[in-house]
């Protein structure tokens, strides 16, 4: 079998990838517009507004909770409470708007799978509503493993795989995240884990902080046939 490799900071050989681990939102689907837009709308209750200084990007890798924290610190914990409260009862009941999958992604993950490489899921948001989302798309089968931010999320609200790394015992020359937010990338770069990023839109601090990034599922499914 050639060999094939991914060519950036480093070098890896992706036919000796045995584990692949996956974000979700921002990289299996597209949540965060969703989530802006109804953020949106539920801070104007408050006499504020979002879309004069941030835009959707800037919720990628932070839970809503953080990101509310950080942005609007005149917001109590008990006005957060409620409006994550009306935001995922809003986005849960319509998935079909507010969770669409990015292009290729579901063919990626069944040709991973049919290759026998083992498939993690690991996110900052809820497991009981990554558990909804993946039955969604009809892919909770092939991610056997999956964490939420009981197991990701660190106090201040970043991102780590320490804890998962230990559970699952994971050789990390033989694993490969996939992630498309900083704060996501540093987690997976702080643990010693390849990662990759899922770049649509040409991010060049994500660019140079991942060990290499690809726009489209399409294209980056052609190194694994």
């Amino acid at each position: 079998m050639k060999e094939k490799f991914l060519l950036c900071n480093s070098k890896i050989n992706v036919n000796k990838i045995e584990n692949v681990i996956f974000d979700f939102d921002g990289v299996i689907a597209d949540t965060d517009s969703g989530r802006f837009n109804l953020l949106q709308d539920l801070l104007k209750e408050y006499n504020l507004s979002i879309e004069d200084k941030f835009k959707p990007n800037d919720l990628s890798g932070l839970t809503t909770r953080a990101f509310l924290k950080k942005a609007y610190p005149i917001l109590t914990d008990n006005n957060i409470d409620l409006i994550i409260e009306k935001r995922h009862s809003i986005f849960l009941s319509d998935l079909n708007k507010y969770c669409k999958p990015f292009d290729g992604v579901v063919e990626f993950i069944k040709l991973l799978y049919s290759l026998n490489k083992k498939l993690y899921l690991a996110s900052t948001n809820d497991f009981a509503i990554i558990d909804i989302l993946l039955n969604h798309l009809e892919i909770k089968l092939y991610f056997p493993d999956v964490f939420g931010r009981e197991t990701t999320e660190l106090p201040d609200g970043k991102k780590t795989y320490k804890k998962l790394i230990e559970y699952l015992n994971l050789d990390s020359e033989k694993s490969m995240v996939i992630e498309d937010s900083e704060n996501g990338i540093k987690a997976a770069k702080h643990s010693k884990l390849f990662c990759i990023a899922f770049n649509p839109d040409g991010n060049e601090i994500i660019k140079n902080l991942a060990d290499s990034d690809f726009v489209n599922y399409k294209t980056f499914s052609t190194l694994f046939i």
